[in-house]
Parts: structure tokens; sequence; C-alpha cells
């Protein structure tokens, strides 16, 4: 199958981009054409894993120029089925010709106002439940998975890991922007006799840095901000628990890296946490009292993980994820290969031969 995939980005590296790169890969190695339609910034990375044609993704959506550079890309890619990554790449297919597109995906990645463009698809991805819900249309919720890379050493002993001084480490993990609500998760530790660990980088160091120390000089906690890290798999084998503050998500890769590597996780309830976590280890988001009673529960309360370390390993892999892809592109291709089919999914007015 020739697939071309579209995503909208502009240079930044997250949950999104990894998503799309992870699939792409998968899907080549399944014996599938790959193509992808991105910005130049992602040239390199996704080189590997099949053929790039480069779209300026800098301008607006609305802005024909960046409609045409698209259309342009597609009519040189000839694909079976294009399949467009959040918001912006879905709007920007969706208004295409169908000629163009063939049979179309869209993956929602965000718990945002559902895109009246997805009616426009053949079959429509959420990363998530509470995504999935969130839709005016209907849609099949496929989590992502994990590569093995970015996982410890698998460990299911429920004995503690701290160090010899007796004291926990905690990691939060994520970009430093105000939507990991990491103030928040400082507040929650804050006074507890604990190592926390934030892993990543963004605008509010300073400001996160300046706030860590406010509230814990004097107390027994120690909140160090290490920015960016390579070695996940070696951090995340040494931590005893996860500290997710978000005030919203998608889907969220820490906690399936962390319930996969064996680490109990304390967050907020955002995407699917809530099905996969204990009741008690999860907080209403910006709620820095209940999010601190999450992770003392948690820290104390290892063994009432096994359940989810057993769910995560099977339900958070690459090969889960794409044999569930794989299916909806199926019914997107049996879906645009209807006679008379026109745009709308829910409402297809089907054309007689008198009239087509």
């Amino acid at each position: 199958m020739r697939i071309t995939q579209v995503f909208a980005s502009r240079g930044g590296w997250g949950g999104l981009e990894r998503h799309v790169l992870d699939l792409a890969r998968e899907l080549a190695a399944a014996g599938h054409e790959i193509t992808t339609l991105c910005d130049a910034a992602y040239a390199e990375r996704f080189a590997e894993v099949g053929a790039v044609r480069l779209v300026s993704m800098q301008h607006s959506r609305f802005d024909p120029r960046l409609s045409f550079s698209l259309a342009r890309a597609l009519v040189a890619t000839r694909p079976d089925l294009t399949h467009a990554h959040a918001a912006k790449a879905t709007t920007l297919v969706g208004r295409l010709p169908r000629a163009l597109t063939a049979a179309r995906v869209a993956t929602v990645h965000a718990c945002k106002r559902s895109p009246r463009q997805l009616d426009r698809f053949d079959e429509v991805i959420a990363v998530s439940g509470r995504v999935a819900a969130g839709l005016a249309t209907a849609s099949t919720v496929v989590h992502h998975g994990i590569a093995a890379a970015r996982l410890a050493p698998q460990n299911d002993d429920v004995a503690s890991t701290c160090d010899e001084s007796g004291r926990p480490r905690v990691l939060a993990i994520g970009r430093l922007t105000p939507v990991k609500g990491l103030d928040v998760a400082i507040e929650a530790v804050a006074g507890l006799p604990l190592d926390f660990d934030i892993l990543g980088d963004g605008p509010l160091a300073t400001d996160l840095a300046r706030h860590a120390e406010r509230l814990t000089t004097g107390t027994p906690t120690r909140v160090r901000l290490l920015g960016h890290c390579d070695d996940l798999p070696r951090r995340l084998a040494r931590a005893d628990a996860v500290l997710i503050s978000s005030q919203r998500e998608g889907f969220s890769y820490v906690m399936a890296e962390a319930l996969r590597s064996g680490v109990p996780v304390a967050a907020t309830d955002v995407a699917d946490l809530a099905r996969f976590l204990p009741p008690a280890a999860i907080a209403a988001p910006g709620d820095a009292a209940q999010l601190r009673a999450a992770l003392q529960w948690t820290l104390a309360h290892r063994e009432a993980f096994t359940p989810a370390f057993a769910a995560a390993r099977e339900t958070f892999t690459l090969d889960r994820m794409t044999t569930q892809t794989l299916r909806v592109y199926e019914a997107a291709l049996a879906t645009a290969t209807q006679p008379g089919r026109r745009w709308f999914r829910h409402s297809p007015v089907e054309l007689s031969p008198a009239t087509s």
C-alpha cells in the first residue's frame, strides 16, 4: 500500500512527531511504501523510513499557498491512502479535492474542539478514549506504542528502589510549559522527604527553578531541573514513582513509558490515565493537595500497580498500534471505494446511475 502521512508541525519535537515517526517506521517494516509530507525541519529524521516531500508549514492553515504546496506534493506522491495527523494537517487535507488523497484517515491527538473537517475523512482515529469522547464524529481509539529503547528493564519486584538514604526518587518528564502543570507538581512535593527530578526543557525553566527554591528551601525536599535527558531508561530504572501534573493531555507517553517500565504513576485526571491507574493515584488537574495525596499513596502502595503494569505491557506496544492502524486503513479503503461515495462520512449521498 502507498501511504502518505501528513503532519504540520514547524520544528518542535514531542509526542505527535514521535508517534508519526514510529508509525512510519513500523509501516515501512511491514512492507508498505511510506511518504511523509512535512516541514524541512523533519526531513533528516523521516528520510530513514521512506520518501520525504517538503512542504513549508510556516504558513497559516488558511493560506492558499500552503494548500497549493500540499496539493502539488500529493499529485507527485499518488497515495492509496492519506493519513493526516492533528488539527492543522486535518484541516489542510480535508479541504483538498478527493482525487488527490484517495482514501483518507485523520488522527486526532488532543482534546480540542472537534474539527469540522473530520466529516471529510473515511475514518478517524483518536489517541485516547477521552479524546474520542470529545469528538462529534465516530472514531476508533488507537493508543500509541512505546519503542523498547525508551523503556527501563522490566521489573515486577515490588521492593522499593530508594537510594541508600531511604529517600524516594520521583520523576516528572515533559516540556516546561504551562500545560504540564509543573508549578503544581512542585507545590505537591514541597516539604516531603524525597528527591524530585524534572526532566525536560522549555520556556518556564527559570520560573520553575525559582518556584522550587521558594517552596523547598529549608525543607527535606530536593528539586532538580535537569533539562533534556537522553538516558530516560536509566532514570526510570532508578525511580520510585513518576508524577504527571498536566492540565490536559491527548495521550500520555510518560504514563505509558513509566508503566511499561514497571514504575508506579501518580497523575492528574487527563487522557486515559484513570483507566489504567488505581483511583487513589489520580488527582484533579491543578489541585496540589490532591496530587500530593495521590503521590504519597502511590509511594506507599507499589504492589497496587501490578495490574496497571500488565495492562500497559499489553496495550502500549508498537505491534498493537500498527495492527490497529492497518485495520482502520482497510476500513477507510473499503469506504472510499464505495460507488457514488461523496465527501461526508455520516450523511453520504449515493448517486443513482441516472444522475452520475
